[in-house]
C-alpha cells in the first residue's frame, strides 16, 4: 500500500503539479528537491520516534498523516500552502515512514530468515510501485487531477488500515529479546 501511494506523492507529483497546478517544471522539481533535502532529518526523526514509542505506532501515525495531508494538498490553493503541505507529505511518506519502517522490517524477522524476509518485502515494494503506476496510468486520462486523491490518498488510507494488522513490537528491545 505504501509504495502504491508513493507513486502519486513522490514520482508523478512533478508532472501533476505542472499539468494541474500550473507550476513550471523547474518550480515543481525545486519543490521535490527541497522536500527531499529536508527529508534527510526525518529519516533520523522517524527512527528516533520508533525507538521511543514503538515502530508500529509511528507507522500508523505516518500513514494517517499521509492520507490527511494528501487530501489537504489536493485542495490547497495558495502556492505557499502547496509548498508547506507537500514538504510535510514528503516527510511522512519518506522520512518517518521509511526511517521507522526499515528498522521494523529487521525487528519483524529477528531470526536467520531476516535476509529472505527483507528480500521478499523489497519485492513487495516493487510490486506496489507497479500497481500504483498501473492505477495512475489508467485513471489519469479520464479523471485528471483527481487521480492524485485516488492513488495517493486512497492507497494511503488502505496503508493506514493495514498498518493496524502489523504486530506491535515494544520499543527499546534488543533483537535477541524480540526473537524469544
Amino acid at each position: 500500500m505504501y509504495s502504491a501511494a508513493f507513486v502519486a506523492t513522490n514520482t508523478y507529483i512533478v508532472d501533476w503539479l505542472a499539468q494541474y497546478r500550473k507550476f513550471s517544471l523547474g518550480a515543481a522539481t525545486a519543490l521535490l528537491l527541497v522536500a527531499s533535502g529536508i527529508g534527510y532529518a526525518f529519516y533520523v526523526l522517524g527512527g528516533a520516534l520508533g525507538e521511543r514509542f514503538g515502530r508500529q505506532r509511528v507507522l500508523i501515525a505516518s500513514a494517517a498523516l499521509a492520507a490527511a495531508l494528501t487530501i489537504a494538498f489536493y485542495f490547497a490553493s495558495a502556492t505557499w500552502l502547496v509548498w508547506a503541505i507537500y514538504v510535510l507529505v514528503y516527510q511522512v511518506t519518506n522520512g518517518t515512514w521509511s526511517g521507522t519502517g526499515d528498522a521494523y522490517w529487521a525487528e519483524s524477522f529477528p531470526t536467520r530468515v531476516r535476509g529472505t524476509a527483507v528480500g521478499w518485502l523489497g519485492a513487495m515494494f516493487t510490486g506496489g510501485l507497479i500497481i500504483g503506476c498501473a492505477v495512475w496510468t489508467v485513471l489519469i486520462g479520464p479523471l485528471g487531477a483527481v487521480t492524485l486523491l485516488i492513488v495517493g490518498g486512497g492507497f494511503a488510507v488502505l496503508q493506514f488500515a493495514a498498518t493496524f494488522l502489523l504486530p506491535h513490537i515494544p520499543p527499546a528491545q534488543e533483537l535477541e529479546e524480540i526473537a524469544t
